[in-house]
């Protein structure tokens, strides 16, 4: 499992893995460190390749939607660094914040579907809340109402859970830098300032080097 580098600028959903690398270089223009690239199969992962200067993150995100949600997550779990979920529903909320094997909840509708019990789940496991800037962004746009989401922000924050911000991209497409990052989610959501330079920082590390923790100690109970 990959160590990224602590407390850089960090984007755990940055492209899916066949077009990742047409981005690469504005990556390093706004001074990502880190980038996750997206995968839904093993054959995905040959589309990956390592870059200097850049780490390279294999994620993956499990829709509740889907039928057979879990076990795809299950599937997915070994091949990837950070493997999240998005609910659509607060029972599969409750569910996913509950599961082991998943490190983050990702919160784009609405609705209101992350509760106390959620943010319960997740701390016993010490896992994360996640948004994605993109869909914030798009959301806004569209005039829908982000009162939901917030409130479910501040049960994370109020309950100490890491909040990561992913997709950090305009609807546009134009990718954006950490300052502006952190800004935008300050604004959309509120909360405090100095958490939201974490969720594109040093949460993102502490999530991929949790994982890696947990991967290895595994292994080393197989042995």
């Amino acid at each position: 499992m990959i160590s990224l580098p602590q407390n850089k600028f960090t984007d755990l959903k940055f492209a899916d893995a066949p077009s990742y690398k047409k981005d690469l270089e504005r990556a390093r223009i706004v001074g990502l460190a880190a980038i996750g690239v997206i995968i839904s199969s093993k054959e995905d992962l040959r589309e990956v390749l390592s870059h200097n200067g850049i780490k390279i993150i294999t994620t993956a995100e499990v829709d509740t939607s889907e039928s057979k949600w879990m076990q795809t997550a299950r599937k997915l779990r070994p091949i990837v660094d950070y493997l999240s979920v998005t609910p659509h529903s607060l029972m599969d909320c409750r569910e996913a914040s509950k599961a082991k094997i998943i490190d983050s909840i990702v919160i784009k509708t609405p609705e209101m579907i992350f509760d106390d019990v959620c943010a319960t789940y997740l701390d016993e496991k010490k896992g994360f809340l996640e948004v994605s800037l993109l869909d914030l962004l798009l959301m806004a746009k569209k005039g829908m109402s982000l009162g939901n989401i917030r409130k479910e922000v501040e049960i994370a924050f109020f309950r100490k859970i890491p909040v990561i911000v992913t997709r950090m991209r305009s609807p546009s497409g134009h990718i954006l830098d950490k300052i502006s990052s952190y800004s935008v989610a300050y604004a959309l959501l509120g909360g405090n300032v100095d958490r939201w330079i974490c969720s594109v920082s040093s949460y993102p590390y502490h999530a991929v080097e949790r994982r890696s923790l947990l991967n290895r100690g595994v292994k080393k109970v197989e042995a």
